[in-house]
């Protein structure tokens, strides 16, 4: 819905209430005020989340850093970290550290007296990766007051103020496919014999003392560019707030039973905080973990209409049930490439619980 257009329904809806106001100044004692308060559980139907990723995006389980000393590497299938001595050099020779542990037998040879990391950089995805969820129903509470301005026979004429929440969780767990750029480290193992090499999967030692060590400055053996998927999930963990405004009628069809119907402006407030877990499988055999989150608030506006059936008890309080349409502006949580549209443009809110007359 435009903008301009809920502009327009909401002077529309101001307008009504205005000209009501009048016409109860304009009746005197005719008849009493009658308020109503309503409370009761919610599911929002036909809520619509579209995932996207498109673009180059950095790892977050991977950080192989600048082929230099002095600094931590953590790579796809291992890591080469400071020791408590911070790499500290042996008299007359490079600076070293015992704080390194490596996934794969393969990565050590023994021969060579090398040891080899691969660490991806980023991924970059192929085209635009798109999932549209239908996530439903959407479980959340109702709230709604009003007041009755003019009664006639079996008819009441009045306004209500509504409020309804809802929670709204889609995940997406589509795979994905690209190319990672992978960065090549090689480290020189000459001063450990190979019968006292640790093996592969052993904890580094971050003492700096009583473990084999090995020289700290990697050799930059060039990037290079590898295939692969990415798995995993991508979810919006998310709070829908809705708020409503517009005159109502309400209509006694048969003895005890009711009906409101209602209409006018909505505006909704979208707080949701987006989340990814991914793992990427490349084609040269590594696996690197991609973790991260980043929030969003967004705003809408738009239009409902509504109808709400109660069965009266004669204790002021009446069972009800409700359904109500809004028809609101697309929100979304983006961030660097990576998006969760919410399509609410025809949102059914169905609602049920205890009305209060007053």
């Amino acid at each position: 819905m435009a903008l301009s257009t809920s502009k327009h329904l909401g002077r529309l809806s101001w307008v009504s209430l205005f000209a009501l106001g009048a016409a109860a100044q304009t009746r005197g004692q005719e008849s009493d005020w009658l308020r109503h308060f309503r409370i009761g559980a919610s599911a929002g139907l036909n809520i619509k989340t579209d995932f996207r990723s498109s673009g180059t995006f950095p790892v977050t389980g991977s950080n192989p850093g600048a082929a230099v000393a002095g600094i931590n590497h953590i790579y796809d299938n291992g890591y080469v970290k400071l020791d408590a001595t911070c790499d500290a050099a042996p008299p007359g020779g490079p600076t070293q550290t015992t704080n390194f542990s490596y996934t794969d037998p393969t990565q050590y040879d023994a021969g060579a007296n090398t040891l080899s990391y691969q660490g991806t950089k980023s991924f970059t995805l192929n085209g635009v990766t798109e999932n549209k969820l239908n996530d439903q129903p959407d479980l959340g509470f109702d709230l709604a007051y009003g007041s009755t301005i003019r009664v006639w026979s079996h008819v009441a004429l009045g306004w209500e103020f509504g409020f309804n929440m809802n929670i709204l969780g889609p995940t997406d767990h589509t795979p994905m496919s690209g190319s990672a750029l992978v960065a090549r480290h090689q480290y020189d193992t000459s001063g450990v014999d190979p019968a006292n090499f640790p093996p592969a999967n052993t904890p580094g030692n971050s003492t700096g003392g009583g473990s084999p060590s090995i020289n700290d400055t990697p050799t930059d053996l060039g990037d290079v560019s590898s295939n692969g998927t990415v798995t995993g999930s991508r979810s919006l963990d998310a709070t829908l707030y809705n708020f409503r405004l517009g005159p109502q009628l309400r209509w006694e069809f048969f003895p005890r039973w009711t009906l409101n119907a209602s209409a006018g402006v909505a505006f909704s407030i979208l707080d949701a905080q987006y989340t990814f877990n991914e793992q990427l499988a490349l084609a040269n055999g590594t696996t690197a973990r991609n973790r991260g989150k980043f929030g969003a608030t967004e705003f809408s506006v738009g239009g409902f209409a509504g109808v709400v059936f109660m069965y009266d008890t004669g204790n002021n309080w009446e069972p009800y049930l409700g359904a109500h349409f809004m028809s609101m502006q697309d929100m979304k949580a983006a961030k660097a490439g990576r998006s969760a549209n919410l399509d609410v443009s025809s949102t059914v809110l169905i609602s049920a619980g205890i009305n209060w007359t007053f």
